[in-house]
């Protein structure tokens, strides 16, 4: 083989490496918490995530003994050396999925149920509202507290059942986040007892819990990132809402290879308009005009466009046709499906005649608004 020959072959195996790298974007995810944290999130996780043949980073930030009091920044814990603040370092890693388990210790060491839940409320709105410089948002997966069984821990154990999971069951369904009930499942498990070496850990016949829990909450995290678009929900945030939209919006025209597969919902090897029809249309249920997505186009999208009518703005803000500015291209959008309100009274006019006798005023001043720039 002569040496151009050789070039060529290495300059094209090269090309092919990175294709298949950027084809297979690691999963980053991050697991944070306490010493059972560590139990199940370290390698265990890692060895769950490749048998559910996940491509993936991980990552982890826990502390034995983790009080939520230390976890937010509030007190200094002996092994940090100061105060930190744990869900900022996950978030500087902008992680896919972040895995949390926290508060085992606070029940343990008598913590309020209220400050536990003021720290860990603190932890979760910043989560929830975290926007990475791309527009993508974690994905963020709750899991409940284990039992403790260890003799002289019973109202410990209390707390755990009786106020902690509980609460952290309905806060995962408030923030949209999702919820692995760890804490009940463990409990169908045949002698699951014998998992515990002291009460409170699962080091028990060589770690079997935490390799449990590894896998239930490998396969969660299969289900959540194999199928990413399963409802719209483009950015990952637990919730279908604007940002999804002016997501795709911004992938439009974007080639396939430099995308994410996830974006391209009718599969025919381009991101373009029959996609984001497709996300408004098959995943959200909806119409063009739903500024809300709310299911219908009425006169609560009407007056968030009159509000903002000649800004620039997204879908969440009336531009519907994706150029950056609401305008009167969108007000045609909303009017041709516009279906008024339930709550519009009944002398007033058709919703189609309301609909173009506010259209026109919207125009109006919409050209006067120009002129006086």
């Amino acid at each position: 083989m002569n040496k151009q020959v050789f070039l060529c072959s290495v300059v094209v195996t090269l090309l092919g490496a990175c294709a298949l790298a950027h084809a297979q974007t690691p999963l980053v995810v991050v697991s944070t918490g306490d010493s059972i944290t560590n139990g199940y999130g370290t390698w265990r996780l890692g060895l769950a995530l490749g048998d559910e043949d996940l491509i993936y980073t991980r990552q982890t930030a826990a502390t034995h003994g983790l009080l939520s009091s230390q976890y937010v920044g509030l007190e200094a814990h002996p092994a940090n050396g100061g105060l930190r603040d744990y869900a900022a370092d996950v978030l500087a890693s902008e992680p896919d999925v972040i895995v949390f388990m926290l508060g085992t210790n606070d029940a343990a060491a008598g913590v309020d149920t209220a400050t536990y839940q003021a720290n860990i409320t603190t932890v979760f709105d910043a989560f929830s509202t975290s926007v990475y410089p791309d527009g993508r948002a974690p994905i963020v997966v709750v899991n409940t507290l284990v039992p403790i069984i260890k003799n002289g821990y019973e109202a410990a154990n209390a707390k755990i059942a009786e106020q902690i999971n509980p609460w952290l069951i309905a806060q995962a369904g408030q923030y949209g986040f999702t919820l692995v009930d760890v804490g009940a499942e463990i409990q169908s498990l045949p002698n699951w007892q014998n998992l515990y070496n002291d009460g409170i850990h699962l080091w028990a016949n060589n770690a079997q819990g935490y390799y449990w829990m590894a896998e239930r909450v490998a396969a969660q995290v299969a289900t959540l990132t194999t199928d990413p678009s399963h409802n719209g929900d483009l950015n990952g945030n637990g919730r279908i809402d604007p940002g999804d939209v002016d997501l795709m919006t911004g992938q439009l025209g974007v080639p396939l290879a430099l995308s994410h597969p996830r974006f391209n919902l009718v599969p025919d090897g381009v991101v373009d308009e029959a996609d984001k029809a497709a996300l408004i249309h098959d995943f959200m249920h909806t119409k063009f005009g739903d500024v809300n997505l709310d299911g219908s186009v009425s006169l609560l999208d009407l007056d968030t466009l009159a509000l903002n009518l000649g800004g620039v703005g997204g879908w969440g803000d009336g531009d519907f046709n994706g150029d950056g500015y609401v305008s009167l291209l969108d007000i045609d959008y909303l009017g041709t499906n516009f279906e008024g309100s339930a709550a519009t009274p009944l002398l007033a006019p058709e919703p189609a005649t309301a609909f173009v006798m506010v259209s026109c005023g919207l125009a109006a001043t919409f050209r006067r608004r120009q002129r006086c720039v």
